[in-house]
Order: structure tokens, then sequence, then C-alpha cells
């Protein structure tokens, strides 16, 4: 009997042994899933909880399947597994720009001319561009901003002194001014009679002339819409290279604010990027609010996949203050202008939200200046009076002056705000800034309320706004918390009650820019299930001094578990 039961003991020792023996086996075989890559890192910040963990990160295809300690992970890996050892350096989910424009950059295919502090400086920098691309038969560019050129106008002579023979054609920082060469003026065809009756019909302002009635180079808002109409045509590959650029400063996805027509060329080389896989950026887009029902139902299932989508209308209230086209409810310093009435009423605003409703879409709306931006609420709170159900992918974009009572309206409707930080900073110097010189003193305390809006419960997001501003996120976390020009100054910040914190600021890039295009669920954190849209940092931000994040560099970006910039 002894013997018996000895030997059923023997028995079930060995049937013991044997399952452990395979549970071990399957945690490292192909039946548990093995991991493609493990990313080990010492700092570790999901999002989804407040402080980094020290571990790694299993990917399997293009999502997260674990996330845990060293010794939780290490099921997950097998032979094949790709493991990536990333030391102190910080790893992070991708960051999500809550605004931008996808189209080819006239800083990256052009001439950059961003920061640059005089007009002898812009035109030295065209010369030389002219100079190594000999077979450019028009010459764009961007990023020059006449606050950084001591009170200097644009002017085509400085222009003309160096290319006199091809057009030239230069968008400013903010994208709402352009300064051209009378090469580019007589493409055009904007001459004297012309600009003398279209100035007569827009206010007088848009299309800058001398004392004789002639165009002196320097055009705003649709006054240059001649020169727009004959801008060369951006190839494929342009589109490419500029788009490359999000992942080498970690950005994953974009909410891409242009209002596109429903066959545009970008869209059409977005589809063929996707289709070859070469697209390595989400692509949330938007389009052309009076488009027909038709072409935008045709879009929205053209562009319906978690790579690239239609996600919204896309609508302009007002312009922007430095060139005094924001619609403000009390006037400009020293004038008797408020800027131009808000593009649409209330009611227009209500009906755009109704028909975007109607097509699962959503509307997002260009507000600079405080009178936009109520208007924009009103048709907002209109439109929910109405039946629609408004969410975070509805928004007002930019919020650069806000009434202090419109403040709680967002979160109170449901909407997300976006803001970018880096406009406080148009100049290098703080002295420099032209939005303190074409307002009040109250209405300048009404300038980039990022703080106040975040503190109200809105759903703030952060965006670079495209070339307008540094696409770099690390540039737009630290002025978010600093809220200084690169001078340092105003000493303490300005107003720097409004100031956001480093977790604060990394959620708007994240999590809160993932709720704006719909994607919580599937981005924004670093969380099994998610896709693995991850990126790492040079050093561990959290413990670093704001001039340190300032200079911190992407070291590799993840997108959709490939990796798309870095080893």
């Amino acid at each position: 009997m002894k013997k018996l039961l000895r030997s059923r003991y023997i028995v079930l020792m060995l049937l013991l042994f044997v399952m452990l023996f395979a549970v071990a086996a399957c945690n490292n075989s192909e039946a548990a899933n093995p991991a493609d890559t493990v990313l080990k890192s010492n700092v570790i910040y999901t999002v989804a909880s407040e402080e980094p963990i020290s571990g790694a990160i299993a990917i399997a295809d293009n999502k997260i399947i674990a996330i845990g300690t060293l010794d939780e992970i290490e099921p997950y890996i097998a032979e094949t597994t790709v493991v990536k050892d990333m030391g102190d350096q910080m790893i992070m989910p991708g960051f999500i720009d809550g605004h931008t424009h996808t189209r080819p950059s006239h800083t990256v295919v052009g001439v950059d001319l961003t920061g640059v502090n005089s007009l002898e400086k812009c035109a030295d920098l065209v010369k030389s561009y002219i100079v190594d691309h000999p077979d450019k038969t028009f010459v764009m560019g961007g990023g020059w901003y006449a606050a950084n050129w001591g009170g200097a106008e644009p002017n085509k002579k400085y222009l003309d002194a160096v290319a006199p023979n091809v057009p030239i054609a230069l968008k400013d920082m903010d994208g709402h001014t352009m300064w051209c060469n009378s090469k580019a003026l007589d493409a055009a065809g904007i001459d004297n009679e012309y600009a003398a009756e279209f100035n007569k019909n827009n206010s007088g302002k848009l299309i800058a002339v001398d004392e004789n009635g002639e165009p002196t180079g320097y055009l705003k808002e649709n006054g240059a819409d001649k020169v727009n109409a004959i801008w060369p045509e951006f190839s494929t590959e342009d589109l490419e290279t500029c788009i490359n650029v999000w992942p080498t400063y970690g950005v994953t996805s974009v909410n891409a604010m242009s209002d596109e027509k429903a066959n545009s060329d970008i869209y059409n080389q977005l589809e063929e990027l996707n289709n070859s896989g070469r697209l390595m950026v989400r692509q949330f887009i938007s389009i052309d609010p009076d488009a027909l029902e038709e072409d935008i139902l045709a879009a929205k299932e053209r562009f319906n996949s978690d790579i690239i989508r239609l996600n919204a209308l896309k609508l302009f209230m007002d312009g922007v203050g430095s060139t005094y086209t924001a619609s403000m409810l009390t006037p400009y310093e020293g004038t008797n202008d408020k800027g131009p009435d808000p593009y649409y009423t209330a009611e227009q605003v209500k009906d755009y939200a109704l028909k975007a409703s109607k097509l699962g879409l959503a509307v997002h709306i260009h507000t600079c200046g405080d009178r936009a931006i109520r208007e924009a609420l009103d048709g907002y709170q209109m439109a929910k009076e109405a039946g629609v159900e408004l969410n975070n992918m509805f928004s007002l974009e930019h919020w650069d002056c806000t009434n202090p009572d419109d403040i709680p309206r967002a979160a109170e409707l449901g909407i997300s705000c976006n803001i970018t930080p880096d406009f406080l900073a148009p100049t290098a110097n703080w002295g420099d800034n032209p939005y303190l010189k074409v307002y009040d003193d109250e209405v300048d305390l009404q300038m980039w309320r990022y703080g106040s809006l975040y503190k109200s419960g809105a759903n703030v997001t952060f965006g670079t706004d495209f070339y307008w501003s540094s696409y770099n996120p690390m540039v737009q976390i630290y002025r978010a918390m600093e809220r200084v020009t690169n001078d340092g100054k105003p000493v303490g910040g300005y107003e720097p009650e409004e100031k956001l914190t480093l977790k604060e600021a990394l959620q708007c890039y994240t999590i809160n820019g993932a709720k704006a295009i719909g994607m919580a669920d599937k981005l924004g954190t670093l969380e099994a299930g998610k896709y693995a849209d991850i990126i790492v940092l040079d050093h561990n931000i959290l413990t670093a001094s704001p001039e340190e994040i300032f200079n911190t560099k992407v070291v590799m970006t993840m997108m959709n578990g490939n990796v798309v910039y870095g080893e």
C-alpha cells in the first residue's frame, strides 16, 4: 500500500513538474504572444500614472502588449525579440500636435527666415538660396517677422536688389502676410490700379502702397490671394520631406487644421504616401466647411483609418492681432479700429455645427480676438441647444485674447481649447513683442490665458500651428511653464499665475490631444492595448530644470510599432 501511495505521489509530482514547465515554456513561445520589441528604461512615464516606473514595454505588431517591471516583461522576450535598453533615457507617449497644417512648409523646402533680425539679412539669405538653386523659377520662403526688424516694414526693393528676374514670395511667421518682389507682383497682376480697387473694397489696408499708390510688396490676408494663385505646385516628395520633420521632435500624430477642398492635392499626396507605407505621422484632417455633403461623405469614406482620418470642418472667424485683423471687443491701442467683424455669425456657426454633426464630423474654428471667441462660443451654445452633442473633437483654436467672462465656457460646452504657447514669444526679445503694442493695458492682461483655461476644466491641447511657431514640443512646453521669451523676460514670466506645470503641459501634448482627435482609447498614454506610438528623450525631463527641458532632444520615435526616427 505504501509503495502504491509513493508511486502515485511520484506520478503527481511529475505531472505537476510537467505542467509548470509547460506554463514557463508557454510564456516564452508563440502561444504566449512574444514581443517583437521590448524597450527597457529606468524612466517610463506613461501619462496614465502620476509617477514614472522603472521597467520595460513589450510591443507586438503595432500595439503595446504589456508594461511593467523587468521581471514582469521577461516572459514576453523570445529569441526573435529585439530588446533595446535605453538606460536613463526617458520613455513616454508620442506627442500629438493639436493644431498644425499638413502641407509643404516654405521654411523646409524654401528659404528659412525664422528669427532673422533685419531686412538686409533676409535679402542676403534669399540671394544665397538663389545661388544654390539656380533652376528655381519661383522662390518661396517664410518665417520672417517684421517685429524682429526694429519697426522696419517689408519692401520689394530689398528683394529686387538681389533677385530682379525671378518671382519671390515670402510668408511671414504667422502666415497672414507676405513679402514679394516686383517680379512676383507683376506675375500676379498686382499693380497700382488693382491695389487701389482692392483696398477700396477691403478696408484699405491689405495691399501696402507708397505715396504714389504703387504696391510696396507687403500683402496682408487675402491681399495676397493673387500671389497664392501662382504659387508653384509642391510634389509628394516635398510633402514627405516636411512631414518627416515631425518625428525628429517626437510628434507621432497631428490634428491638421487646413480647410482643404474635397479633392485637394494634399489629400491625394497623403493618400499616395499612406498607400506606399511612407506616411510616418498619423493625420487627422479637416475639410472646407462649404464643400458639398456628398463630397464630404466621399472624403470621409476615403480617409477613415487610424493612420489618416477626416475629422472636421474648419472655419476661420478672424485674422491675427499683430496685423490688426483679429476681431476685438475694444479698439486697438490708439485707434477706433476693432478689426473686422467675425467672419461668421453665431447663427452660421450653429448651422455648420449641425452640418458637421449630421455627417459624423466635428468643427474647428480659428479664433484669435476676444470678439471672435465670444461669437464662436455663442454659436456652439446655439448648436448645443439645437441638439448637437458637442464633445472634445469640437474646438476653438488659438485663444490669443480672451475676455475673462468667456474662460469657463469651453468646459461648460465640452469642447477643446487648442493653444500654441510659443505665440507668447513671437520675437526673441520681450520688448519687441508686437502684441503688447497693438492692445491697451487692460486687454494685454487677457492675452494667453493658458493656465486659466486649463484650470477651468476644459480639454486644453498644445499645437505648433505649422511653422508659425517652433515645431519642437519642448519649446512649447518650456514656454507654457516659464512664459518668457528667449531673453528670459519678463522676469518671473508674463502673468505668472497663468503658468502650467510640466506634467500639465505633457498632458496637453498627449492624452488631451488624443481626446481632441477622438483617439483617447488608442493613443495618448502608454497602456496595454494602445498603439505603440512611443518616444525616447535623451534624459529624464521630470527632474530637469526648465532650461534643460528647452534643450531636450528626441533620440527615437516609434509610430504604430515602427521606428520612424532614430534607432
